[in-house]
């Protein structure tokens, strides 16, 4: 870089350089429930918690979407992509109260339903 340079400039090449070296992980992690989604890997207290195609693809598509209401049809339609052919809302339902059973706790809630409208992670 040659004089005279805008800090601003100095700063971004900085961070760019940085991050280069830097790997994301792709790990939720909240001390109770832990999902590494590069290994597909469900642990609940360090334990591991096996889970179907299916429900990890909810949890997926829920956790990505944290705090923000998912419809059933949005769930809905992003499971279709994802090449399961027979969803309803109902099948929905039964794959989230799975996965509800499998991760949740009376001191550790995850996922709320919208009565009427879908589902959100909180």
């Amino acid at each position: 870089m040659t004089k005279p340079f805008s800090m601003k400039i100095l700063l971004k090449k900085i961070s760019i350089i940085l991050s280069r070296g830097v790997k994301k992980t792709n790990i939720y992690d909240d001390g109770f429930l832990k999902i590494d989604f590069e290994l597909g890997v469900v642990q609940i207290e360090e334990k591991s918690c096996p889970i179907t195609p299916t429900e990890y693809r909810i949890l997926k598509k829920l956790i990505d979407n944290k705090g923000q209401l998912l419809t059933y049809s949005v769930l809905l339609d992003s499971l279709w992509e994802e090449g399961i052919e027979f969803m309803d809302k109902h099948t929905l339902a039964v794959n989230i109260n799975r996965l509800r059973k499998k991760i949740e706790t009376d001191k550790h809630s995850y996922i709320s339903n919208i009565y009427g409208m879908g589902y959100i992670w909180k």
